[in-house]
């Protein structure tokens, strides 16, 4: 009878593992692979700013305002959203990755818009720290260690929904100036084409990551 119950329990144990496994792989699994959107990114090097440039300028509908010294980064992200793809990202989001691969950094602002109805938003997340774990190709995607246990994010990006178009960013990578934080937490100019990096990362509705796709460099 012990045996029996012995067994029985050991049973038990073994279906409860197992099926946390299954949840756990059911959870991280995407809903798409990278294969079915077909991304694709162009890289333009849109000049540095010098004193005698005043004035805002436009890429592409991307507005941006030199300052002498600072290297500004255009580009297109392309992709065809996937079928039944939510626009209201209750299936994850995607992010767009612009990182110098010589000190493994995201310059300090990266903005983007797009001709669909789909919400495109400039920020950061904590979740990139994960992304940067995850992938050691992506180890610019988080913030940056200042300490021990002290870490600083001074950057944003473009997010956006699946199911949403293309996307067009501007890149901004100051001069490096007298309030240059040290060490720096962010990518400064001068930056040349073949430095960079540019990835989409998908991340799911509770902030899994699904997968990450280098486009560029």
């Amino acid at each position: 009878m012990i045996r029996r119950r012995v067994a029985a329990a050991v049973a038990v144990a073994v279906l409860a593992v197992a099926g946390v496994v299954v949840v756990r792989w059911w959870h991280e699994r995407p809903p798409f692979t990278p294969d079915v959107i077909n991304a694709s990114v162009t890289v333009d090097m849109l000049g540095v700013g010098t004193d005698g440039m005043e004035g805002e300028r436009s890429y592409d509908g991307v507005s941006y305002l030199p300052s002498p010294g600072d290297a500004f980064v255009g580009g297109h992200l392309r992709w065809t959203p996937p079928p039944g793809a939510a626009t209201d990202w209750e299936d994850g989001w995607f992010v767009l990755l612009v990182i110098d691969k010589r000190v493994d950094l995201k310059p300090p602002m990266v903005i983007g818009r797009s001709d669909s109805s789909v919400r495109v938003v400039q920020g950061s997340d904590g979740v990139l720290n994960e992304v940067a774990e995850k992938y050691p190709w992506l180890r610019g995607a988080g913030d940056v260690r200042t300490g021990e246990d002290t870490w600083l994010g001074s950057t944003t990006t473009v997010m956006t929904s699946p199911a949403g178009g293309p996307i067009t960013f501007v890149a901004t990578f100051p001069a490096q100036r007298r309030e240059t934080p040290q060490p720096p937490t962010y990518a400064t100019a001068p930056v040349n084409r073949d430095d960079l990096l540019v990835a989409l990362v998908f991340i799911g509705p509770d902030r899994q990551v699904y997968w990450a796709q280098r486009l560029f460099g």
